[in-house]
């Protein structure tokens, strides 16, 4: 719920706001790992008023509403508000945004949204494509920085992981995760580690 109590027509609410899902993003109270039963109201939620066509979704909170979704594991529609983020009738071609009166922090959010889709380092493990979404199916993203000092580089094909070169600015473990397989690996300052697709040092 957004409120204290349950309001009217809170469950068909197509506004643009999503404050009281702050706890999924930027926020982590909310997650599938120890908060299930809210991270699934919260996607309920989001889908109530993000995916509907009479939603009142706009510029900076088509930002918002990508980065919670890829925050849920939700890669489909996370890429899908992407997308009409980026639509000419959302987006001037000067990458300034159409809601008035023509703003461009929704142009600046998405970046950390997508960001969102491709590593996730809130809790105690660095995820890595976490969001992925089925239209993605190869290409990499350099120079993606995790919580704890560590700086990645992401190459994916066929819609998996193909390898990953980590450079970290502190020493001690990370832990990694690519779907169901972890990895605790130690780094060193400054000095790049390349892991394969089984997040296995490669020589």
């Amino acid at each position: 719920m957004e409120w204290m109590e349950e309001q009217p027509g809170e469950k068909t609410d197509h506004h643009r706001h999503t404050s009281h899902l702050f706890g999924v993003f930027p926020g982590h109270q909310f997650n599938w790992e120890t908060t299930p039963t809210l991270a699934n109201a919260s996607l309920v939620s989001l889908k109530a008023r993000g995916i509907d066509p009479k939603s009142e979704v706009k510029e900076w909170s088509f930002a918002w509403r990508t980065a919670i979704y890829a925050r849920l594991r939700d890669a489909e529609n996370a890429h899908h508000l992407l997308r009409e983020l980026m639509a000419d009738r959302n987006t001037c071609p000067n990458m300034f945004g159409l809601h008035p009166p023509m703003q461009i922090d929704g142009n600046f959010g998405i970046t950390a949204a997508v960001a969102e889709m491709l590593v996730q380092s809130h809790e105690e493990v660095v995820e890595l494509l976490s969001a992925l979404p089925r239209e993605w199916t190869a290409g990499h993203a350099k120079g993606l920085r995790a919580r704890g000092g560590h700086q990645l580089d992401i190459y994916w094909a066929n819609h998996t992981l193909n390898n990953v070169l980590i450079t970290s600015t502190v020493a001690g473990d990370v832990k990694l995760r690519f779907g169901n397989t972890v990895k605790t690996i130690t780094v060193t300052p400054s000095k790049p580690i390349h892991l394969d697709h089984n997040l296995n040092p490669i020589p």
